[in-house]
C-alpha cells in the first residue's frame, strides 16, 4: 500500500539537458545541478548493467556516496537506454517532503518514481504500468542496491483505503483488498538510518545474491528445478512435490559458502552470473545459502496467503504469517528472563532432517534472512505485547528504520504508552511514531502559467 507520507517535486522544463536540482532541507540536501546525459558520453557499447558497473559510473558513486541526486539521475539515463533517445529536456526542481530518510518507508524509491513521471510527462513518453514500474525499479540499481519493484509498484498503483497483491514477470495487480475502518497501520521510527546507497547496501546485495547463488546450485543439482526461472518456481504445488521434498534439496546447497569455493561448483556457463554478483558487494565472508533461501520460499507462499485471510478477517491467521516473517529478519528474541539477546538459529542438516520427518510446512518457516536490528526487535516485542496489535515486523528491507504495526483502533492509546515508556524515554530518544492510512499513489498535477 501507499501510505500518507509523501514526496512532493515542482518541476519545470528547460530547453538543454541540465538538471537543476534543490531541496528545501538545504543543509542534508544540497543544490545539485548536472547533464542527463554526461556519464554515458564516454559509455562506448554495452546494456544497462555494463554501464552501471562501468569504472566511470562507480569511481562517481564512490566519490560522492549516498548523494542524494543519484535517486533523479537513476530513472533519467535508463530512459535514455530504453528509448535510445538522443537527448531528454532537462528540469528545475524543487523538492521537499515528509517520509523519514533510511528509515524504510521507501524515501529513496519514492525520489525514483517522481523524477521518472516527471521527466516521462515533459518529454512526452508513454508507457504503460508493468514498463514504467520496471522503469523504475531497475533505474534505482544506479545507486548499487539490487532491489525488486515492490517499493515502486505500491508508490505508483497505490489505491485509497485499500491494499494491493502484487505480482511479478509479469507484473500484475491480483487483488484488492478493502483496509478495515476498524484497525490502523501505525509506523514507529526505530531512530537508526540504514542508507542503501552507502555501507547498507553490500548486505542487502549479499542476501539477494544468496537467492542467486541458491537458484543457481538448485538448478544443477535437482532434477525438479531445473527449469525453475524465479524463486517463487520452487513452490510445492508448481513442482508437484511435498514441503518436505524442499527440504531435502536444500540439503544439497552448502549450509555457508565463501566465494572460492563458490566459484569451484557454479557451472562454468554461469560463471559470469557469478561474478557480477559478487561485484555488486564487499565480500562479507560466507553466504548462508539455506537460510536466506527458506526465508525466500517461505515469504512467495506467506505474501500469497496473506491478502485472503485479511478479507475474511482471519487475523489470528494474519497474525501467524506476520509473526513468521519478522523472525526470518530477527536477530535478537526475548528469553527466559524477559531480556534481548542474540539469535544464531542456522539449518544444519539435522534441522532440515527433522522438517522432513515432520514433513513440516513451508510458511511457518522463518529461514534466516537477518536483516533486523536490536531496536526492531525490541520494538516489535513490545507492540506485540499490547492486546489488540496483530501483528509487527520491519518496514523495507532493514538493518535500520522502522517497524510497521498492525492493530485494532482501539488499541492505539495503549500501543503508543507502551512505546513511549518501554523504548523511545528508555533510550532517551524522540517519540516517533505516525498513524498511517492507505492513500492513492503516485500523480501529476499541471500547472498553467
Amino acid at each position: 500500500m501507499a501510505v500518507n507520507k509523501e514526496l512532493l517535486m515542482a518541476v519545470a522544463p528547460r530547453e538543454n539537458e541540465q538538471v537543476r536540482l534543490r531541496n528545501l532541507n538545504e543543509i542534508e540536501f544540497p543544490e545539485r545541478i548536472f547533464r542527463i546525459s554526461e556519464l554515458i558520453e564516454d559509455f562506448v557499447s554495452g546494456d544497462w548493467v555494463d554501464f552501471i558497473t562501468s569504472n566511470n559510473v562507480q569511481q562517481m558513486l564512490k566519490k560522492k556516496q549516498g548523494d542524494w541526486s543519484f535517486y533523479v539521475r537513476a530513472p533519467l539515463l535508463r530512459l535514455l537506454f530504453d528509448k535510445e533517445a538522443t537527448q531528454l529536456k532537462g528540469m528545475d526542481c524543487v523538492v521537499t517532503g515528509d517520509i523519514p530518510i533510511g528509515s524504510g518507508l521507501s524515501s529513496s524509491s519514492a525520489l525514483v518514481v517522481g523524477s521518472a513521471l516527471a521527466s516521462c510527462f515533459l518529454n512526452n513518453i508513454k508507457m504503460n504500468q508493468s514498463e514504467f514500474i520496471e522503469l523504475c525499479s531497475v533505474s534505482e540499481w544506479f545507486v548499487g542496491s539490487r532491489g525488486g519493484g515492490a517499493d515502486h509498484a505500491a508508490i505508483f498503483t497505490g489505491v485509497q483505503a485499500h491494499f494491493l497483491k502484487i505480482g511479478f514477470f509479469p507484473f500484475h495487480i491480483a487483488q484488492k483488498v478493502k483496509f478495515p475502518n476498524d484497525l490502523k497501520i501505525v509506523i514507529a521510527n526505530s531512530g537508526a538510518r540504514a542508507i542503501k546507497s552507502a555501507g547498507a547496501k553490500d548486505i542487502f546485495n549479499q542476501r539477494i545474491a544468496c537467492y542467486e547463488f541458491a537458484q543457481m546450485l538448485l538448478k544443477q543439482l535437482w532434477e525438479p528445478a531445473k527449469d525453475m526461472k524465479q524463486l517463487r518456481d520452487i513452490l510445492p504445488e508448481k513442482l508437484g512435490v511435498k514441503d518436505s521434498d524442499i527440504y531435502s534439496a536444500l540439503k544439497l546447497l552448502p549450509e555457508n559458502i565463501d566465494r572460492e569455493n563458490l566459484r569451484k561448483i557454479i557451472a562454468e556457463k554461469d560463471t559470469e552470473l557469478l561474478e557480477l554478483n559478487f561485484g555488486t558487494h564487499r565480500d562479507l565472508g560466507e553466504y548462508r545459502l539455506r537460510d536466506v533461501v527458506l526465508f525466500g520460499i517461505g515469504e512467495c507462499i506467506r505474501s500469497n496467503k496473506f491478502a485472503n485471510l485479511f478479507s475474511k478477517r482471519d487475523f489470528e491467521g494474519v497474525k501467524q504469517l506476520i509473526k513468521t516473517s519478522h523472525n526470518g529478519d530477527r536477530l535478537y528474541a526475548l528469553d527466559e528472563k524477559g531480556q534481548l539477546v542474540p539469535t544464531n538459529n542456522r539449518y544444519d542438516d539435522s534441522l532440515l532432517d527433522s522438517l522432513v520427518s515432520e514433513n513440516a510446512q513451508l510458511e511457518k518457516q522463518p529461514g534466516r534472512y537477518a536483516c533486523s536490528t536490536e531496536a526492531i526487535d525490541s520494538i516489535v516485542d513490545i507492540a506485540n505485547g499490547v492486546e489488540g496489535v496483530i501483528g509487527a515486523q520491519l518496514a523495507g528491507a532493514g538493518l535500520g528504520g522502522c517497524t510497521t504495526i498492525l492493530l485494532k483502533k482501539n488499541s492505539l492509546n495503549e500501543l503508543f504508552n507502551h512505546l513511549k515508556n518501554k523504548f523511545y524515554l528508555k533510550r532517551k530518544l524522540d517519540f516517533d511514531v505516525h498513524v498511517c492510512s492507505p492513500v492513492a499513489g503516485a500523480c501529476l498535477f499541471e500547472i498553467g502559467e
